[in-house]
């Protein structure tokens, strides 16, 4: 057993602290000589003034013994075991929680002792329910019932609608015997009864009920009793079936009904670009609106006429059914439709390109148009060709040559708006016989000789055309050339042009009236020495001491033959059949540049045509194949390879006054030469970047001289 000696408290860790908690058996088995409190706790009870408890306590060191109450771990009162039989009991302050424990503090020696919990809930904020709502006659009933555990009193409620408080205070006083009966401490006079007007505006409203904080209980929270929904529907309602326009006059067709007289008509109004230009009471026979519901009937439709404003644009037509009895607005839109209308349609301007059995008819397209009518003079009357043309042309075909036709086309749209212009066409005699026998004679650098033969007798001349071929040979120039008499063999030689190019060369009879014949066309070429379009080396730099491949490109045009060459090295010698251009590669092989490649084209007539390309060497160090120094001093040198920390890795050779020393760096070696005065430390030669270089067989051949 621990004891005290000479008045002196036993070390720390010779028993747990002073308030330190435990069962009571624990605690004495711990020291052994039972001096923790022991007792009883077994009654808790929530009542209006707080919370009652009650059980006893006692210590064999003295008495009476203080026990402490918690809910929840928290602290809420202290009692003393002072009663007969070491009893305690009273009230402590109630707070919210569920579980109430005590603790007997310790006398003397010992621990303090766990006395046991109880659970139970305690509540210090108002509780209860928000039993019904009955929405009828513009009104709201509310009924419930609240108790704040802190007051036997009738507490308030609080009513908010849509989120927004009603400002009207509610006392929870009402009888509810059945709250009594269930909450015996309180009373029954704890419930509420409420009327409230309607929140007029259409749709589902939410009401909710708050049970309001009172008493001095450790907690200030509004309770939500609970939240309940109620729907409002005064304000007409229908449909905005239709909107059409005839010329100036739009109908508006649709349906309107009023839930609050539900087979009472009801008054439409009709805008148009926000001002109202009719009412029409809507009675019309909709007997789909009485099928789908019964309680209205199906007199609620309306079909009505009113005037389109006619500006050009676009233009708004709503529909609005007034109300006829509760409810928050005067009048409820059923929508909005549009229109447009365009502008007046302008006047055809029409040209047309006549053949010998068709015409082409053309004008300006006009967006305010919807459709162009074409039509055709017949007799004295006028025949519809059709009522849908193009935006902007029309072909007549099948007509007969030499013959004049009337046309008028007219513009048209719905505003409504029409407008005609009127044109007539001769169409043209059947072409002349074309020419046969079409071929080149004869090509030089600039020109192209063409011959044929000519077919016509009523020719008043022979149209020449030529290009260069191709998509992109841009547009064919031409000559005329006065007819010959009768028929027979003709030539013409085409000048100005480009050497070594393609040609189209067509020509035709020509004669005022008549169709035009098709061009009887030939291709051919102009002679010329061949071109070398492009000759490239890829890569076209090398690093020095680092070889690449090499591919050699070539676009050339009039070529027989090509022959590519490093130096006197051939690398290609291809054959070529054609004057059109070609393209063609070869694998130069590896360099390291500072090399020279050249492309030699033979052209079909024997011509030829050079030209050149290189690949340059880069280097970020001089290149040296030899260097030669010669010592004008009077000391013995010595010439060496050097680290780049200044050590000597490799002694060339001494150099007496007078003396001459060679060095061959070495292909694709990289060194650093100095030439050194070894009594001196002295650098008598040294070049490139701290004396680096690089040697190579195509490098530098220096002579230096220095002391």
């Amino acid at each position: 057993m621990l004891a005290l000696v000479s008045g002196v408290a036993p070390p720390a860790s010779a028993a747990p602290a002073a308030d330190a908690v435990c069962k009571p058996v624990d605690c004495d088995d711990q020291d052994g000589d039972f001096h923790d409190p022991t007792g009883e706790f077994g009654i808790v009870e929530r009542r209006p003034d707080g919370v009652h408890v009650r059980g006893a306590a006692r210590d064999i060191d003295g008495g009476p013994v203080t026990v402490d109450i918690s809910i929840d771990g928290t602290k809420v009162g202290s009692l003393v075991a002072n009663q007969p039989g070491d009893v305690f009991a009273g009230v402590v302050t109630p707070r919210n929680g569920t579980r109430v424990c005590a603790i007997a503090r310790n006398v003397g020696p010992g621990l303090n002792g766990d006395l046991g919990c109880e659970f139970l809930t305690i509540s210090v904020d108002p509780y209860g329910a928000f039993d019904e709502l009955v929405h009828a006659n513009g009104l709201v009933t509310l009924r419930g019932w609240t108790i704040d555990p802190d007051s036997v009193a009738p507490t308030d409620v609080h009513v908010y609608v849509d989120n927004v408080w009603t400002g009207v205070p509610v006392r929870a006083g009402g009888a509810r015997p059945d709250i009594g009966q269930s909450n015996p401490p309180y009373g029954p006079d704890h419930g509420f009864a409420v009327t409230l007007p309607e929140n007029p505006n259409d749709g589902t409203h939410t009401v909710c009920v708050y049970g309001m904080n009172t008493g001095p209980g450790i907690g200030t929270t509004n309770t939500q009793l609970g939240c309940k929904t109620y729907t409002v529907r005064h304000l007409p309602f229908g449909g905005y079936d239709e909107l059409t326009r005839t010329g100036s006059t739009l109908t508006v067709r649709g349906w309107a009904a009023d839930p609050d007289q539900k087979t009472t008509p009801v008054l439409v109004d009709v805008s148009v670009d926000n001002a109202v230009v009719r009412t029409v009471t809507a009675n019309g026979a909709r007997p789909d609106i009485g099928a789908s519901m019964p309680d209205y009937g199906p007199a609620h439709g309306f079909a009505v006429d009113v005037a389109a404003a006619m500006t050009a644009g676009n233009h708004t037509v709503c529909v609005s059914a007034r109300n006829l009895s509760l409810g928050a607005l005067g009048s409820v839109s059923l929508g909005c439709k549009a229109y447009s209308v365009r502008s007046p349609v302008a006047q055809p301007v029409v040209a047309y390109e006549a053949m010998s059995k068709q015409v082409e008819l053309d004008w300006a397209d006009d967006s305010a148009a919807q459709r162009f009518r074409v039509e055709r003079l017949e007799g004295g009357s006028w025949r519809l060709l059709t009522d849908n043309a193009g935006r902007s042309a029309w072909t007549d075909a099948s007509l007969t040559p030499d013959t004049e036709y009337c046309y008028r086309v007219t513009a048209v749209n719905d505003r409504p708006s029409e407008a005609t212009g009127s044109v007539c066409a001769r169409t043209l005699k059947l072409p002349l016989p074309a020419v046969t026998d079409v071929r080149i004679t004869a090509a030089t650098d600039t020109s192209i000789t063409l011959h044929w033969r000519d077919n016509a007798l009523e020719e008043t001349g022979q149209v020449v055309a030529w290009k260069v071929a191709g998509a992109d040979g841009g547009t064919a120039k031409r000559v005329e050339l006065p007819a010959s008499a009768g028929t027979g063999e003709m030539t013409y030689t085409v000048t100005g042009l480009t050497p070594n190019t393609e040609y189209e060369v067509g020509t035709l009879p020509a004669a005022p009236g008549f169709e035009p014949s098709t061009y009887a066309i030939v291709r051919g070429w102009t002679s010329g020495p061949p071109v070398v379009m492009s000759f490239t080396a890829t890569p076209n730099r090398v690093e020095a001491c680092v070889p690449a491949d090499v591919t050699l490109r070539w676009q050339v045009k009039g070529a027989a033959r090509v022959v590519v060459n490093r130096g006197n090295t051939e690398l290609a010698n291809r054959p070529h059949s054609g004057q059109a251009a070609f393209e063609d590669s070869v694998a130069a092989g590896r360099t390291d540049g500072n090399v020279t490649y050249t492309i030699t084209v033979v052209g079909v007539d024997g011509r030829t045509t050079t030209s050149s390309t290189s690949v340059q060497r880069t280097t970020s160090l001089p290149l040296f194949k030899r260097i030669e120094f010669t010592n004008t001093g009077y000391h013995t040198l010595e010439a060496g390879y050097y680290n780049l920390n200044g050590d000597r890795i490799e002694l060339i050779d001494s150099i007496s006054p007078g003396g001459t020393i060679g060095v061959d760096p070495g292909h694709c070696q990289v060194r650093r030469l100095q030439i050194v005065d070894p009594a001196t430390g002295r650098i008598a030669f040294e070049i490139g970047d701290r004396g680096l270089i690089l040697g190579h067989d195509q490098g530098e051949y220096l002579q230096y001289s220095a002391g």
